[in-house]
């Protein structure tokens, strides 16, 4: 049976109590608020976690038989990031000297251990679990690592100005981003499902390829062609809290592969086809070359609507210039 803390001023439930339907966690039908626990047959609590709604959001702390502990932060049921004696933690299996002298190697070990998580995390979520970590949590663990570096002096005097101009620079630039994520989370709970976002790239920032296969006098080839797009304007397919995760404290220029996939294209303002290359099946000999180049076929072919069999939207890195979020008369604008 739960139970009312006063000093707290919450209800605690045991996790044995509640039932998950989908992602959301209930207790006594409805979806519980509140501090979640679970505990051992000795009564030993071994987790609590802050609940609203049915989903984790808040403090997290996973207690051990050593009288050590973690502390996990969630925010609609993703992790967000750790307190700072969790990160010392994370940072010391990676580098347990006591010094280090080199900043490009540092960073890459960082890189590797949060690629490390995140393909775990694609692995427990490709055989049916619930994704644990959001995108902001990757980004702020990298941070923070960087952070216990410099808090724990375990770089050496070479380095450590480098490591700091870096860590202030990285905290500046995400500075926009959670202004903008922050002033979007006031509207998730009434909004969530209904706000309008569109994203616009930089002009020629992306461009629609197209892959053809054709014949010319029996002899087949495949020709690659690109549009570059000169206004280009996308949806964003999916929710607010959807946009906030995908942004997590990215810049907008560092929007990459993973932001792209959420877009679905609505127009553009007009931009002219090139072919970038055609791959003949059997080569042409330097006759076949000269006539076909000499010929009008292409340019036919082309102004009759030839069928591509392949087309994709192609990026270039950081091309996002602004995306605008519309609910109901209010507009929110993240920009370049």
């Amino acid at each position: 049976m739960g139970i009312f803390d006063k000093k707290e001023n919450v209800m605690r439930v045991n996790e044995n109590e509640m039932e998950d339907i989908g992602v959301t966690t209930h207790y006594k039908g409805k979806p519980f608020t509140g501090i979640a626990f679970a505990s051992d047959d000795n009564g030993f609590v071994y987790i609590e976690s802050e609940m609203l709604e049915g989903l984790k959001h808040g403090k997290q702390t996973e207690y051990h038989d050593d009288d050590d502990y973690w502390i996990n932060y969630y925010e609609n049921d993703l992790k967000i990031g750790h307190d700072n004696n969790t990160y010392d933690k994370i940072t010391n299996e990676v580098f347990p000297n006591k010094k280090y002298n080199n900043l490009e190697e540092i960073l890459k070990k960082i890189q590797d251990k949060i690629k490390f998580l995140e393909i775990m995390d694609d692995v427990m979520a490709a055989q049916g679990h619930n994704k644990q970590n959001s995108e902001s949590y990757y980004h702020t663990l990298g941070e923070e690592m960087m952070a216990s570096l410099l808090r724990q002096k375990k770089l050496s005097e070479n380095v450590y100005d480098q490591a700091e101009e870096r860590s202030n620079k990285d905290n500046d630039n995400c500075e926009r981003t959670l202004k903008f994520t922050d002033e979007l989370k006031k509207y998730v709970k009434s909004h969530n499902d209904n706000a309008v976002i569109y994203v616009y790239p930089s002009k020629y920032g992306v461009h629609e390829e197209f892959i053809h296969k054709g014949q010319w006098e029996n002899k087949d080839f495949t020709m690659k062609i690109s549009i570059p797009l000169k206004s280009p304007d996308f949806n964003f397919n999916g929710n607010l809290n959807d946009l906030i995760q995908q942004l997590g404290t990215k810049k907008i220029t560092q929007l990459d592969e993973k932001f792209y996939d959420w877009l679905d294209f609505l127009g553009d303002g007009g931009g002219s086809w090139q072919i970038d290359e055609i791959i003949w099946e059997e080569k042409l000999s330097k006759e076949e070359e000269k006539k076909f180049n000499q010929s009008e076929f292409l340019s036919r072919w082309l102004d009759e609507g030839m069928q591509s069999v392949e087309d994709k939207m192609v990026f270039e890195k950081g091309c996002i210039e602004e995306i605008k979020v519309t609910i109901d008369d209010e507009i929110i604008k993240l920009v370049i």
